[in-house]
């Protein structure tokens, strides 16, 4: 499973292993916290998941439509690293 944060340090995308039941854990998949974007990726918002298992993410810069808002203006397409499995 993978969960978006918009907001706060920790911005990005988690991965939350459910494999164990009795032992889940989540940790940073996409973001500055996991070390493989840029400083400016900070505000992951929508998350989409090819039948590849290609995880599609796209950015929020806040704000509304009127105020300047730009739907899908940036996205990232995140592929897991060489021998990593997905969640």
């Amino acid at each position: 499973m993978y969960v978006a944060i918009t907001e706060g340090v920790e911005g990005g995308v988690m991965a939350v292993d459910l494999r164990k039941a009795s032992n889940p854990y989540a940790y940073p998949y996409v973001g500055p916290a996991a070390g493989n974007t840029t400083p400016e990726f900070r505000s992951a918002d929508n998350l989409a998941l090819d039948r590849k298992g290609n995880l599609a993410i796209t950015e929020d810069p806040g704000g509304d439509l009127a105020g300047g808002k730009t739907p899908g203006r940036r996205h990232l397409d995140r592929r897991p690293a060489e021998g990593q499995q997905r969640p």
